[in-house]
Parts: structure tokens; C-alpha cells; sequence
């Protein structure tokens, strides 16, 4: 009977003592996080303070309603910055176009959520670790079909300057209506759906990336170009005459408008420019007349 007390104290004692070291496992691959206090302003910019002596991941998450950025998540890995910084997040101008053409996509591309512009107060600034970051679908029940074709469309800034690119299916997580993924580096993400993935997935990109808070900032642009003894400019393909405009008139003329409108003009009409041709600049390409 003692030998039989003995041989359960034993296999007890043995029990806890797994028990305590699988404990102690899991706990080696428990991360904990902490949600950082975010403040969102009138525009729709949220801000919050990274701190590198936290000692945890930090969380960032836009609580603010009726945002186009509303429960976009950001997550930085303990050890992501090495110094004191704000975060930003919010609304982007939309990158479909200028990305898929970048990447030679081809078919129709179909945006999935808002364009999210993530950055830091210095740009310059590269993540020693990747940064993950959570996204609504505009469509929640593509997590419950096929989504081998969901993307992520990006600009990010680097330290070899500016990259369009692409972010495979393969590497997006979906639950409960949001898309999770890791970049890099900060820049600008939308979601979409394309009909076809590329063979090139990176390039170097002059794509601006730009807020569309900056976007709806007027913008002064000068012209002193003519048309039919007209001073004025091209605004979307469509020539407006400046009033007190005449063929013989070398003043600058200031015009405001929108930066999200299609094209604005810096160059001359019925002049030479770039080389001898007469053109205005659309889009950041010239235009030949």
C-alpha cells in the first residue's frame, strides 16, 4: 500500500512539474502590448507618442467614428524605433492607379478600403522591425470567400528613396472584416482586389505620398503662357482664360484650386518647353499639343 501512495505522490509531483514547465513555455511566447493614447483632430489626423523605452508593442488604433481611417490598426514591435517620435495616421489620396500602373497590373483594379497613409514625424526614419498593421474591408465578407486575389497596394518611403509595390494574398491575413499585414516601412497601403498578380511585385516609384489633408490645401501654380492672344492656364484639358489677361502681358498670374483635381499647369502654352515642344504638364508627365 505505501509503495502504491508513493507511486501516485510520484507521478503527481512529475504532473505539476510538466505542468510548470509548459507554463513557463507558453509564457516564453507570450507577447504583451499596451494601446498607446491616440488623438484624432478636426481633419481626421491621428496622433499618438511612440516610446522606445516601453518594453512591450505598442498599439495604435484610430477610435474616432465615420473616418475613412475608423479601426485601422497599427502595431510596433518592441524595439522598432530607437528613439521618441509621433505617429500618424489618416486618410491618403488614392494610390490604385498610379501603383498598378507602376506594377503593369492589368484588368481592373477594385479598392477594398480607404487609402491609409501611416508615417512618422521624420520620414527618414526606417522600422528596425517590421510593422504590422490592420485594415476594415469595405466589403467584411471577403473573409468568408476566396481571397487569392486580395492585395495590398503600396507607396513607402526607404532608404533608397521612394518604392511602389505590391503585397501578396499569401501574406494577409483576414479576420472579422479586417486585412492584417506587415510592411517595412511607413507609406501609404489600400486594399483591393486585381484580376491577375504581377510579375513585378517592387519598383522605385515617383508617386508622391500625400495626405489628403495636404491634398485639399489650395495651392498657388503660375502661368505665363499664351493661347489666341490669351494669358490663362490648363485645367483639366480645358483651356480658362484669365481676365485681365492679353498677348503682350509677361505678369505671373496666380491660380488656386485643389490638389485632388485631375492636372494643373506649370509650363507654357504655344511656346518652347521641355526641348522645343509646346505642351503643359499633366499628372507630373508633359503633354505634348
Amino acid at each position: 500500500m505505501r509503495h502504491r501512495v508513493s507511486l501516485v505522490t510520484s507521478l503527481i509531483l512529475v504532473s505539476s512539474a510538466l505542468a510548470s514547465c509548459s507554463s513557463k513555455s507558453d509564457n516564453h511566447y507570450t507577447f504583451t502590448s499596451k494601446t498607446i493614447t491616440e488623438t484624432t483632430d478636426s481633419n481626421g489626423l491621428t496622433e499618438a507618442a511612440y516610446d522606445p523605452t516601453a518594453g512591450t508593442t505598442q498599439d495604435i488604433v484610430v477610435n474616432a467614428l465615420n473616418l475613412p481611417t475608423s479601426n485601422v490598426k497599427l502595431s510596433l514591435p518592441q524595439g522598432t524605433l530607437a528613439v521618441s517620435t509621433s505617429i500618424f495616421i489618416e486618410q491618403g489620396t488614392p494610390v490604385l492607379s498610379s501603383v498598378s500602373d507602376a506594377l503593369g497590373i492589368a484588368g481592373t483594379v477594385t479598392p477594398q478600403s480607404a487609402s491609409v497613409v501611416i508615417r512618422s514625424s521624420d520620414n527618414t526614419i526606417i522600422p528596425a522591425l517590421p510593422l504590422k498593421i490592420t485594415m476594415p474591408l469595405s466589403s467584411p465578407a471577403l473573409n468568408l470567400t476566396d481571397s487569392s486575389l486580395l492585395v495590398v497596394l503600396y507607396v513607402v518611403w526607404t532608404a533608397d528613396g521612394i518604392k511602389a509595390g505590391l503585397i501578396a494574398p499569401d501574406q494577409i491575413k483576414l479576420a472579422n472584416g479586417t486585412a492584417t499585414f506587415s510592411s517595412s516601412y511607413f507609406g501609404q497601403f489600400q486594399l483591393a482586389n486585381i484580376a491577375a498578380l504581377p510579375t513585378t511585385t517592387v519598383v522605385v516609384s515617383k508617386t508622391t505620398i500625400l495626405p489628403k489633408s495636404d491634398a485639399l490645401k489650395p495651392q498657388a501654380f503660375y502661368q505665363a503662357g499664351m493661347k489666341a492672344n490669351q494669358a490663362g492656364y490648363w485645367k483639366n484639358e480645358t483651356w480658362t482664360a484669365l481676365t485681365n489677361g492679353n498677348a503682350g502681358n509677361t505678369e505671373a498670374h496666380s491660380i488656386t484650386f485643389s490638389a485632388l483635381d485631375d492636372m494643373y499647369v506649370a509650363g507654357l502654352i504655344n511656346a518652347n518647353y521641355e526641348g522645343g515642344t509646346p505642351g503643359y504638364w499633366k499628372n507630373g508627365s508633359w503633354v505634348v499639343l
